[in-house]
């Protein structure tokens, strides 16, 4: 039981980490292409 907590928090936590490297990277797109 605990394994399934543990699991689904770090499958959480990298989730997150990548949503925020994209967002990071879609914001830096959006920086350069205009100009």
């Amino acid at each position: 039981m605990h394994m399934l907590l543990i699991t689904n928090l770090l499958v959480a936590l990298l989730g997150w980490i990548a949503f925020r490297w994209l967002a990071l990277d879609n914001a830096g797109a959006w920086i350069v292409a205009p100009g």
